[in-house]
């Protein structure tokens, strides 16, 4: 970022086009997390981009009271817990061109810590082109830190993404429940929680039907990072194979934009969940 003042921000967006790495100047005028106004300075060239974005749908499930399990995790009391799920369809015009992301988010809370699972998919018709899963428990106290990228077979529909992370956030529970004392009370605990939501998530989207559609290019990251790291990195391991993916269809304005909205996902997430 280079640049902020009241609702205006600029940017400075690096983006590969083929091998060769590109720079373009990026002027936001409004708020991207609702509506925004963009000029885009690439190549000697500008383009003038509107986005809107909108919650189409909200889903508040039920409070449930939260168990202790079995005393595996010992302190753990019961208590109640909240949980909340937003889907915005986010909308970007320009000249010639036009362009929408879904963007899923969920989260869940309770005192010992706070889930955030955050969607982004690229609709094509009767499937979507790409998607990215940011999987992240924060403990009250974080003490640990872990962090796996996974990747998806291809045609895989959005309820069975968050099965198969549930399935491994539960694998990866037993297998931190093997480590020391710190890591079993943080990490043992905490994917133990990632797997009952995502699995709760997957039945949730299953029963909506109309988000639940086939993928072909599916990756994500479960982890308990917070802050800056978890920007880098996500950014850093997405953005290449998305906006290739985006720029191949659309061209190098699509790629351009696809580089400013994962810049902003991420920022997002690691800013406001």
């Amino acid at each position: 970022m280079l640049k902020k003042e009241g609702n205006f921000t600029l940017l400075s967006v690096k983006y590969l086009r083929g091998r060769e790495e590109h720079e373009a100047l990026v002027e936001i005028r409004g708020n991207l997390m609702e509506k925004a106004d963009i000029t885009i300075h690439t190549n000697g060239t500008k383009y003038q981009v509107h986005v809107r974005r909108a919650v189409i749908s909200s889903v508040r499930p039920p409070i449930e009271p939260l168990l202790e399990a079995k005393g595996e995790f010992p302190g753990r009391l019961p208590t109640r817990i909240a949980r909340s799920m937003n889907i915005s369809l986010i909308s970007v015009t320009s000249d010639g061109f036009s362009m929408e992301y879904y963007q899923l988010d969920y989260s869940f809370r309770d005192p010992n810590g706070k889930l955030v699972i955050s969607t982004m998919l690229v609709p094509q018709k009767d499937v979507y082109i790409s998607a990215f899963t940011l999987v992240r428990y924060t403990p009250v106290e974080k003490r640990v830190t872990s962090l796996e990228l996974v990747n998806m077979s291809n045609s895989i529909r959005l309820s069975e993404v968050y099965k198969v992370l549930g399935d491994l956030a539960g694998n990866l529970s037993k297998y931190y429940e093997r480590g020391n004392k710190t890591v079993r009370e943080q990490l043992g605990f905490g994917y133990s929680v990632m797997a009952r939501e995502l699995r709760h998530l997957s039945n949730i989207v299953h029963w909506m039907g109309w988000i639940d559609k086939p993928i072909m290019n599916a990756k994500a990251v479960i982890s308990d990072l917070t802050g800056q790291d978890i920007c880098t990195l996500t950014c850093g391991w997405t953005a290449i194979w998305h906006c290739f993916v985006i720029g191949a269809t659309t061209g190098e304005i699509g790629g351009v934009i696809c580089s400013i909205f994962w810049l902003f996902f991420c920022w997002y997430i690691c800013t406001y969940t």
